[in-house]
Order: C-alpha cells, then structure tokens, then sequence
C-alpha cells in the first residue's frame, strides 16, 4: 500500500526486459492500494501485480519505455487520480485476463510515441473479453493510442478524449468487440487522426465473421487525413 502522503520515486532503467518497479505483487489475492505518488523514469513499472486486487486513486508517472500500471489476472479499479505516461512505447495500464470489468476514473495525460513505437493508455490482452467504460478526460499528443483491446468486449466511454497531434487513435478494439461513444472526441487540430477504430473477427480464409458494433451519440471532430 502507498498511502496519500507516500511517494514512490523510481529511476530510470536501461531497457524495458529489466524494469525498476515501484510496487510489486505476485502473490494471488494480494491488495494492492495507490493513493499516493509513483514517479518512474525510462523503462519502469509503476505497479507490476499478478492476480491481486488493485486499486489506484494516486498519481502516476512514467518516462518513455514505461509502465504505469501492469496487471496479469485479477482486478483493476481506476477510481481516481492521474496517470501521465512518456512515449516511445510507453504504457499507461497493461492488462491480461481481468476478471472484472474495468471502471476508469483516472485521468489520463499521454506523451508523444514514434512511428514505430506508439504510446497508449489502455492495453487489455489475453483470451477473456476486456470490458472497459471510460468515466474520465484523456489527452494524447502524437502517435498515441487511448485504448487498444486485442480481446473485444464492451468499451463505453463518457468522456472527452482530446488529442493535440497526429496519427492517433482513440479507440482500437478487435475481435469484433462493441463501442459505445458518448463524449466527445475532438482531434481536429492534427492530421491522420481517428476517433474509433473496430476490426472483426476473421477465418483463415479471410472471410469476415462477426464485424462488431460501433454506436456514436457525440461529436467525433477530426482534421486533414
């Protein structure tokens, strides 16, 4: 546990295979409580868990190549606080296999990734469906995805989500998963900018299976292509 007055600092690592990590947990069924500050260099991980129950209500910071939050299995409950994340792959939550849903309340400042190594806030990997609803603002610079769900799922999200830059993404989900929008997405002051991305689910023929569903009930702005 980091209570509200504690901070975490972490430097900066040489490479992302070798990562300082602020808090660590591979123990099923652990707690593990963020109230305060976790601030880490290149290449680290704010909270790295595997099977535990976490909680973030503090703030987190990561440099490029960072994490602020890894979680394989168990829970994630984002009711509060801020992540900022660096670029160059940077990652603001990492997760595999949750459980439960996840409900974001964490306000979201992403850095500027590359053409090749993008930033993100949310990653949900694995074999179980990610459902995720976004209740809190997001800004991203360049090169940036919000979310990325590889496993599909129900994404709903009722908040704005600004980007300041180019060739970013909102939304991606695959596996025909199903997106709600009900804020707005405003990316009007770049270029290539996409508010929501669905890709379906494939045969190995190619053939398109299920396509998912994609429902807009605000302004999605965008600029030049």
């Amino acid at each position: 546990t980091n209570s509200g007055t504690g901070t975490i600092n972490i430097g900066s690592s040489l490479s992302q295979n070798e990562p300082g990590v602020g808090i660590f947990s591979q123990t099923s069924g652990d707690t593990v409580l963020n109230a305060g500050t976790i601030a880490g260099g290149d290449n680290t991980i704010g909270i790295f868990a595997q099977d535990a129950a976490i909680t973030n209500s503090g703030n987190i910071s990561t440099g490029n190549g960072g994490t602020a939050i890894y979680a394989n299995g168990g829970t994630l409950n984002m009711s509060g606080g801020t992540i900022t994340t660096g670029g160059n792959g940077s990652v603001g939550v990492y997760a595999s296999d949750l459980t439960a849903p996840v409900v974001n309340n964490t306000v979201f400042n992403m850095g500027s990734g590359t053409e090749d190594r993008n930033a993100y806030g949310f990653v949900f990997t694995g074999t179980n469906a990610a459902d995720f609803t976004n209740n809190a603002a997001a800004t991203m610079n360049n090169n940036s995805v919000f979310l990325y769900s590889k496993t599909g799922g129900l994404i709903t999200n009722n908040a704005n989500i600004t980007m300041n830059g180019s060739n970013n993404v909102a939304y991606y989900v695959e596996n025909a998963g199903t997106i709600v929008n009900n804020a707005i997405i405003k990316g009007d002051t770049g270029e290539a900018n996409i508010g929501i991305f669905g890709k379906g689910i494939y045969d190995s023929l190619g053939n398109l299976v299920s396509e998912g569903t994609i429902k807009n009930t605000a302004d999605i702005l965008l600029g030049d292509s």
